[in-house]
């Protein structure tokens, strides 16, 4: 006679599935901390001035702000009220620029061109900001609420703005004891905290469970403002990767980053074959160095722009759709880059991206 089978299912350890983000643990630890666990300098005797603009700062002195300091966010300091009321990044400048026809301006009109670069501050805010929320952080606040808030969904938020006050009723007004946090230091901590590491997965998450992966390329001829190239409104981050030839100009590039709410666009080129190959990419950043007097490079194929305003060819930071999270994260610090390209990896076709955004949004986002 046969023995009946043991039921031995009860004695079997659970076994998470490589990829699957232990949720709970990882915000459990991050609940547990504030946002000081950000803050890349701990001695408020050595934290550098904050670099911020006034409302009444114009368009032009704010680019010099982020091209003389290296930074793409800017706190805006209102005089009238007596304290800060929002972050300003370069998207938004470059958005406010666009929807001024900035790239139909025929560069030999200089009047109007300085008209432009001498709106202020006040005026971006108005245009593309006004709703956006906004709050000064303390070094007390939680940390989950301050890396939700550059997470931000499609919002383009690269920065908070955190006070180390020790009066946290004149945090929204201290000018000298602040400083900015950005998405850098969040994917910096991220990377050094061993638990947040191991339960998040960072080792072998892959970058096509976190990537934007529908890949669609602007031409020249195409308007990202009509209905035929408008992309489906889609919940959530966007989906798409976009890029575009490599004979369209800065501005038409800009415009389609503008159009389309993006900090960044690919630049590919086409073989006879009909191949896509990535060869560089336009980011909001790189609007910083358009002048009143340099105007007419905007107009310039947008590799040719590039290779001028950095003096040197682009090289794109590249990973294929097996790369772990934790390598792409390196990858991005290492090259002080805001996003890593990913492309196939027998082919080396161009098939998605994964932005700091991205990063937090797989750890803390709405998914979490």
């Amino acid at each position: 006679m046969t023995a009946p089978k043991q039921d031995t299912s009860a004695t079997k350890p659970h076994v998470e599935p490589p990829h699957l983000i232990e949720f709970s643990k990882v915000l459990d630890e991050l609940h547990k901390l504030q946002v000081s666990a950000l803050v890349p300098q701990p001695d408020k005797e050595q934290i550098q001035a904050l670099v911020y603009a006034r409302t009444t700062d114009t368009i032009s002195l704010a680019l010099a702000q982020f091209r003389n300091h290296n930074i793409i966010s800017l706190p805006i300091f209102d005089t009238i009220k007596g304290k800060f009321v929002t972050m300003i990044n370069v998207v938004d400048v470059m958005r406010f620029m666009m929807l001024r026809e900035f790239y139909k301006i025929d560069p030999s009109y200089k009047e109007e061109l300085t008209k432009l670069y001498e709106c202020k501050m006040e005026d971006v805010i108005a245009a593309v900001v006004l709703n956006r929320p906004f709050r000064v952080y303390h070094v007390t606040d939680p940390l989950f609420v301050a890396l939700r808030a550059m997470e931000a969904g499609n919002e383009n938020v690269y920065g908070i703005l955190v006070s180390f006050a020790e009066d946290k009723e004149q945090i929204e007004s201290d000018i000298k004891h602040a400083l900015i946090i950005t998405q850098w230091d969040a994917i910096n901590f991220l990377l050094r905290n061993d638990v947040v590491r191991r339960h998040g997965k960072l080792d072998t998450l892959p970058a096509k469970q976190v990537m934007q992966r529908a890949w669609i390329t602007f031409t020249k001829n195409d308007d990202p403002n009509q209905p035929t190239h408008r992309l489906p409104i889609t919940p959530g981050r966007s989906t798409f990767a976009l890029s575009v030839l490599k004979d369209v100009s800065a501005f038409s590039a800009l415009r389609s980053m503008s159009a389309h709410h993006i900090s960044s666009i690919a630049v590919v080129e086409k073989d006879a074959a009909g191949t896509i190959k990535l060869i560089d990419n336009l980011s909001a950043s790189d609007i910083r160095f358009i002048t009143v007097d340099n105007l007419a490079d905007g107009f310039l194929e947008v590799t040719e722009f590039l290779s001028k305003v950095r003096g040197h060819p682009g090289k794109p930071i590249l990973c294929d759709e097996e790369t772990p999270l934790v390598q792409i994260m390196e990858m991005a610090l290492k090259n002080n880059v805001h996003r890593v390209w990913i492309v196939e990896h027998s082919t080396g076709k161009p098939i998605g991206l994964c932005s700091m955004s991205d990063m937090l949004s797989v750890v803390v986002g709405v998914n979490a």
